[in-house]
């Protein structure tokens, strides 16, 4: 291990006059004195947790010293030789004491086997303990006082509890009693809910106001011989398979194009003057005048002054260009 000793005479550098050449310090010294300096560190130890190497050496401590300090091994040899004097001397000043012969040591084997161990001990008899104060939570030994006087405490406060809840519960089975069921609740009085938007078809509530809205919206404009369901009904002929009436009564009905009409088919009578597309009925084509009509010839000529015949037979008579309508 080496001290760090200084190369470069820095006072006597300080002492040159200004301008002296050698009053410069050159970068060369400063390194040499760095260089020095990291030498001497490395052989040094360090101040927490040393590696020692070598036989170091240190200060040898009082016997009775009992500290920090170093023990070196002259302390270590010094403290066995006091401590095996102390030994000698306290086994020599208890020896009579001490029964070491075979009944004796028989007797104390004895004595051993009759005690518990520490751990897990398989106690006979009646054993004893000291008994705990009631509000003691460990892992102590509980006595039968400890646990009867437990047993009470906790019987006390259960009945002191339950005394305290009594009130509470009944309170709350008579507030539970007055409210009703989720499933078919039987309510009473006047019992209210949100009236639900017009149109709603779900489960939710509906109010006499939705009904009302419901109704109204239903009747909307309807006459007031028709805003009722009595009323519709009877509009209706009282008959449940009105439906079914109109359709088979439709089913009757000749269709205004290209009828085909069955039966006795009758229409009014039109004027005899008509002249339009309206129906001509039996009557009024005997309503006609039978004379000074114009027909047709045979041979597609002209002829007027013609009569025309309207019966279910046939005419005994009649000229050329004569109408037969056979009904």
């Amino acid at each position: 291990m080496s001290n760090y000793i200084k190369a470069t005479n820095f006072a006597s550098k300080d002492a040159l006059t200004t301008g002296n050449p050698l009053k410069t310090v050159s970068g060369t010294e400063i390194d040499d004195e760095y260089t020095a300096i990291a030498a001497s560190i490395n052989t040094k130890a360090d101040s927490s947790s040393p590696t020692l190497t070598g036989t170091p050496v240190s200060p040898t401590a009082a016997t009775v010293s009992n500290s920090t300090q170093i023990a070196n091994t002259a302390f270590t040899q010094a403290a066995i030789v006091a401590g095996v004097t102390a030994v000698t001397a306290s086994a020599a000043a208890n020896a009579t004491a001490i029964d070491v012969t075979e009944a004796s040591i028989v007797t104390t084997n004895t004595a051993v086997a009759l005690r518990a161990t520490i751990a897990s001990p398989a106690l006979t008899g009646t054993p004893t303990s000291t008994t705990q104060s009631t509000s003691n939570n460990s892992t102590r030994i509980a006595t039968t006082a400890f646990a009867q006087a437990a047993i009470v405490a906790g019987v006390a406060a259960v009945t002191s509890s339950a005394a305290t809840n009594a009130s509470a519960i009944s309170s709350t089975n008579s507030t539970v009693a007055t409210k009703a069921p989720l499933a078919s609740p039987a309510l009473t009085g006047n019992p209210t809910a949100p009236t639900q938007t017009a149109g709603n078809t779900s489960t939710r509530v509906a109010t006499t106001a939705f009904v009302g809205t419901a109704v109204s919206n239903l009747v909307a404009s309807s006459p007031s011989t028709l805003n009722t369901l009595n009323e519709l009904a009877a509009a209706l002929g009282d008959d449940p398979s009105f439906a079914t009436t109109v359709s088979n009564s439709i089913g009757t009905k000749a269709p205004l194009a290209s009828p085909a009409l069955t039966g006795n088919p009758t229409a009014p009578t039109q004027a005899t003057s008509n002249d339009s597309t309206r129906i001509a009925t039996t009557a009024w084509v005997k309503n006609q005048p039978a004379t000074g009509v114009i027909g047709v010839n045979v041979n597609g000529t002209v002829a007027t002054g013609r009569t025309i015949y309207v019966d279910t037979d046939a005419p005994s008579g009649g000229a050329n260009g004569d109408i037969w309508f056979e009904y």
